[in-house]
């Protein structure tokens, strides 16, 4: 058919288009709804769940709440177009977890570039990312953040490239440790802890006393609040423990220390704050060990075991316990028995990348090492139980 016989051709008429057409007798309404009912239903990563994964509903005063404080919070910088870095896997997990929701939601409302990358990147790739495509958010969990601010210490370009990002927020799994964030603060890198959980989202909340010879404070989410989570996860008296540990240093500030299963009860009752063995490891040892944990719950004293750092100097096993002792000794000698690493022997060492995590977060699982430490730790102290 030639062009001048398809432009003659009469329009098509379609008389059967009239059955499609909804007339006001047929339009369905939606049902009504409460503020209590179920408006979605997530997925923990299962750091809050013992290493489990769980669902957990949430109604539409939650999901309200929610958007409200993330469509509120401002732009980086008014002459800036937000670019967020994310991936549809690794970062914050899939939209069925919380974290990866908020950032959803927190990139449509400002209208925010979103780079996305196979993968959780390495330093150098991160640093491409930044430089190539003007990073100015960057949302990480801790355990990757230790190793690109490890990184940056003796790398003047990765320095540079944190520097210039507008803010680095990281969230879950604790934090970055005390001395870290100070290097960080005096060499320009802007970072922020946000608190949440996929239960609650980023939360209003009240401290509760765990006890009354205790000055540690749990943070708990009243049933009022928005935030609060389904009725399946409150206690008894109504409110959703949260497990987190705080002690209030000054009228209306709180440091967080640790979470429930962060403090063991030792073998004559006391409790032993393992997180800042950690810390004080991290911060002192960042050279030689990739990451450590405590263990020992329930026992005279705690265990300190460390992954040896793959661009550690060569040392043999005893070697490298005895130069982790000499840096964390001083730290150590303040601290009540029960509470302190007190020789090389209480300090055990594991290959690199064999100390279990959990998926998303990276976060150590303690309790699954406690276990599998079992014997090893019944050998260590059985002269002492």
């Amino acid at each position: 058919m030639s062009s001048k016989g398809r432009l003659n051709r009469p329009m098509p008429v379609l008389s059967s288009m009239s059955q499609y057409i909804v007339t006001p007798s047929v339009i369905y309404l939606f049902p009504t709804l409460l503020r209590s009912d179920i408006a979605v239903i997530y997925q923990t990563s299962g750091t809050t769940s013992l290493g489990k994964s769980k669902i957990v509903p949430c109604s539409y005063a939650w999901l309200d709440g929610n958007v409200r404080k993330v469509t509120g919070k401002a732009r980086s910088d008014s002459g800036k177009v937000d670019i967020l870095s994310s991936t549809n896997e690794i970062d914050s997990g899939s939209i069925g977890y919380i974290a990866q929701f908020v950032l959803s939601e927190q990139s449509i409302t400002h209208s925010c570039m979103v780079q996305y990358k196979s993968g959780q990147p390495s330093t150098s790739e991160l640093v491409d990312i930044i430089n190539r495509c003007k990073l100015r958010q960057l949302v990480l969990f801790p355990h990757f953040l230790r190793e690109h601010l490890r990184a940056s210490r003796t790398d003047p370009e990765t320095l540079h490239a944190l520097s210039s990002v507008d803010v680095i927020i990281y969230t879950g799994g604790g934090f970055v440790g005390d001395e870290e964030e100070e290097w960080a603060w005096k060499n320009g890198i802007n970072l922020v802890n946000a608190y949440g959980s996929t239960e609650c989202g980023p939360s209003f909340i009240k401290f509760i006393p765990i006890s009354s010879d205790s000055d540690l404070l749990e943070l708990v989410i009243p049933p009022e609040a928005p935030e609060c989570p389904d009725v399946s996860f409150r206690s008894s008296d109504g409110n959703y423990h949260t497990n987190d540990l705080f002690r209030e240093v000054e009228p209306g500030s709180y440091v967080f220390c640790g979470r429930n299963d962060d403090w063991f009860n030792m073998q004559n009752c006391s409790l032993c704050d393992t997180k800042a063995i950690e810390d004080n490891a991290r911060s002192l040892c960042g050279d030689i060990i990739s990451d450590c944990v405590v263990v020992g719950n329930g026992h005279p004293s705690p265990v300190l075991v460390v992954e040896a750092c793959s661009v550690s100097p060569a040392l043999d096993e005893s070697k490298l316990k005895a130069e982790i002792y000499r840096r964390i000794h001083p730290f150590h000698a303040t601290r009540y028995p029960h509470e302190g690493i007190a020789s090389p022997d209480m300090i055990f060492v594991v290959p690199l990348g064999t100390l279990p995590r959990t998926v998303t977060k990276a976060t150590v699982r303690r309790k699954v090492i406690e276990e599998m430490m079992k014997e090893k730790l019944d050998k260590l102290f059985s002269g002492n139980v």
